[in-house]
């Protein structure tokens, strides 16, 4: 009951109390007038109650979702942490293989400039087994119209080097170059 609707009916309970003319006939529709009125007040604090209780069931409601988001949260800030953590592995990981990388570039690249170098050497090398064989060519033609078997001979003096035909014994350019370099630098 509202404290309005309760002053009425105590007023109301007072005044029968002191009428002379009380009847029972007027005291039962008085009881069913303030039974009335009291069943109003109490329908309506259920109506406030039962909205309060709306109030209170949705406010429930969004702390249950604030703490399931504040979990979340923490959830979130936990994987974030551990994705750092391994995302500064990674990096390390990136970091030793650029490393490992750029090694292996510069031995591979000292190796493939000593390849070349090698290359470039063994091409000066075959053209100068060209030219050598064209010497020894030369000297075969020459040999086979004359009728004779002149070779080579390295021939160092006072006034020059020259490499020479010779006779006895038939050598080769090369066995002739590699005899002269046999006999050392005094015939230089």
């Amino acid at each position: 009951m509202t404290d309005a609707v309760r002053r009425e009916f105590e007023e109301w309970q007072g005044s029968k109390r002191q009428s002379p003319h009380f009847s029972v006939r007027a005291s039962a529709e008085d009881a069913w007038e303030a039974y009335q009125a009291g069943r109003a007040a109490t329908e309506e604090k259920l109506r406030d109650y039962n909205s309060a209780g709306d109030i209170l069931a949705e406010i429930t409601g969004c702390y249950d979702q604030s703490v399931a988001l504040w979990e979340l949260a923490d959830r979130v800030r936990e994987m974030y942490g551990q994705l750092n953590r391994q995302n500064k592995k990674l990096q390390q990981s990136l970091a030793y293989a650029e490393g490992q990388a750029s090694e292996y570039r510069a031995r591979y690249d000292a190796q493939t400039n000593g390849i070349r170098r090698v290359m470039a050497e063994l091409a000066e090398a075959q053209k100068d087994g060209e030219r050598l064989d064209w010497l020894d060519e030369v000297n075969r033609k020459a040999n086979e119209r004359n009728g004779t078997v002149y070779g080579w001979r390295f021939d160092i003096n006072h006034n020059r080097a020259a490499l020479m035909d010779h006779n006895w014994p038939a050598l080769s350019i090369r066995a002739a170059i590699d005899a002269a370099i046999n006999k050392g630098a005094e015939n230089v």
